[in-house]
C-alpha cells in the first residue's frame, strides 16, 4: 500500500504514523519509481479527484497504470449541498453523478456500483460557535478497468 500526495500536512502526518508515502502529483505518476503501464492492482482514490484541475488526465493516468480488468474505488462530494464544495478553494472538480459516470466510461472504466451516501454533519459556525446541522453527500463508486486508452 502506497499513499500519493504533494500536501505537506498529509505527509507528515502520514511518515508519523509510519505509512509509505509518495510525493507525487496525483495525475502524473512516474514510470521511473516502477509504474509502468499496467502495473498497478487496485486504486483507492478518496476525496481526491474533486482536487484535480484535470480530472480527465487524472483519470487517463489511472487507465494507464491499472491492470487490465482491475478495480478502482472512488469516493468524491456531490454537487448542491450546503456546506458549498464548488465554492472550497482546494476543489476544482465537482461532479454531478451523470458527468462523473460520462467523465470514467471516457477515460477506459465500466462502473460496477454507483452509491450516494448521504448524512447530517454538525458544522460549528465560526460567527457564533453554534453547531448547525447540514445536510451531506457523497458518490462513493467502483469501476473496472474495461479497456487501455490509445492515446501514446
Amino acid at each position: 500500500v502506497l499513499g500519493v500526495t504533494l500536501s505537506p500536512g498529509d505527509i507528515k502526518i502520514c511518515e508519523d504514523k509510519g505509512h509509505k508515502i509518495a510525493k507525487y502529483d496525483l495525475s502524473f505518476i512516474p514510470q521511473h519509481d516502477g509504474y509502468h503501464d499496467e502495473s498497478v492492482d487496485f486504486i483507492f482514490l478518496r476525496h481526491a479527484l474533486e482536487h484535480s484541475p484535470f480530472p480527465i488526465i487524472s483519470l487517463m493516468e489511472y487507465n494507464r497504470v491499472l491492470k487490465q480488468n482491475s478495480k478502482i474505488y472512488i469516493e468524491v462530494p456531490a454537487p448542491n449541498c450546503e456546506r458549498k464544495h464548488e465554492w472550497n478553494l482546494n476543489h476544482y472538480s465537482i461532479f454531478g453523478e451523470q458527468q462523473l459516470l460520462a467523465l470514467l466510461h471516457r477515460t477506459g472504466f465500466e462502473v460496477n456500483i454507483l452509491n450516494s451516501l448521504e448524512f447530517d454533519l454538525g458544522i460549528k459556525d465560526p460567527a457564533d460557535g453554534e453547531v448547525k446541522k447540514v445536510k451531506e453527500k457523497f458518490y462513493c463508486l467502483l469501476a473496472t478497468k474495461t479497456r487501455c486508452l490509445d492515446i501514446k
